[in-house]
């Protein structure tokens, strides 16, 4: 059985949100930068925004700056080891 365009183009939208991506979000609050990694950065930018525990859990403002999409998840952890000494960027 064939796929519809249609069908192709809506599985195409849910696999791109899946790639492995550096990414650097800002808090206004904070006034800091943070760079991660993650397969799905709309996901993983609504868990900063959630309250946790974590260091971007304590402030609901973090917005994407910027983001760079990688073959592997390899080379993106190996790029986020290049763009930061430590975990936040200020």
């Amino acid at each position: 059985m064939a796929e519809s365009a249609d069908s192709w183009d809506t599985f195409s939208a849910k696999i791109a949100n899946f790639c492995p991506t550096v990414s650097c979000i800002y808090s206004a609050t904070r006034d800091k930068y943070y760079v991660g990694s993650c397969e799905d950065v709309n996901k993983r930018l609504v868990k900063h925004n959630t309250n946790h525990s974590g260091f971007t859990g304590k402030t609901l403002d973090w917005e994407i700056k910027w983001t760079e999409e990688h073959a592997t998840k390899t080379d993106a952890l190996k790029r986020e080891k290049q763009i930061k000494p430590g975990k936040v960027v200020k």
